[in-house]
């Protein structure tokens, strides 16, 4: 059974870490060492933060996030597929292996502005805010990593969560 409730639920449960702590915190070192950004962060870094996350299992269907439900981890996919969907129901982009959702929201209000519903079961990673703002003040390819185009580096903004994933890559593709 997933740690969310079905989308009729009224809401989703508040933040903090549904998941458990990693088994395999090997297997959770190679991932963050092969994924942007964190590919670049010192070995103690990536240890402290493979130890500080938080693993969920979800099953295609599953509401990860509603609108306005608060956040408080940045979701990191492991494997698996979660759409981004507006209230109404269109899918703004979809997440995929290595790529975060959530974002948005740790960086303005702490609010989710759309709905996350896993297309595939999938295991998510959950990066609490805490260690995600301290990260992106310490480690400048974070920053630079989670900061848009023209956006001031110790600003904590960062581009919408409703632009595609091809649109995002090509964000990324012209910064370097």
């Amino acid at each position: 059974m997933s740690p969310f409730p079905a989308d009729g639920a009224d809401m989703a449960p508040a933040d903090p870490s549904p998941g458990s702590p990693p088994a395999d915190l090997a297997a959770v070192l190679g991932f963050l060492a092969e994924t942007q950004p964190f590919d670049g962060l010192p070995a103690d870094v990536l240890d402290a933060l493979s130890r500080s996350l938080s693993v969920v299992s979800v099953e295609a269907e599953d509401v990860v996030l509603k609108p306005h439900q608060p956040v408080n981890n940045l979701y990191l996919v492991r494997s698996g597929r979660i759409a981004l969907c507006s209230p109404g129901g269109a899918v703004w982009a979809e997440r995929v292996a290595g790529q975060t959702f959530g974002l948005r929201a740790l960086l303005s209000d702490g609010f989710a502005m759309f709905r996350a519903i896993a297309v595939a079961d999938s295991r998510l990673y959950l990066i609490p805010a805490a260690v995600f703002t301290r990260l992106k003040l310490e480690h400048r390819e974070v920053d630079r990593f989670f900061t848009p185009v023209g956006g001031a580096s110790q600003s904590l903004s960062h581009a919408d969560d409703r632009l595609s994933t091809e649109y995002q890559s090509n964000f990324l593709a012209l910064r370097v």
